[in-house]
């Protein structure tokens, strides 16, 4: 039971930073399309 909340913790843990991850990567996406090139 130990070791199962320890991988749960891990996926979330994952989770978090790929959500982090792509909501920057949306944010500086949007900011370089909306400059004129």
């Amino acid at each position: 039971m130990m070791l199962l909340g320890y991988a749960f913790g891990g996926v979330w843990l994952g989770l978090n930073v790929l959500v982090m991850e792509l909501f920057r990567f949306s944010r500086r996406f949007t900011k370089l399309r909306n400059e004129p090139n």
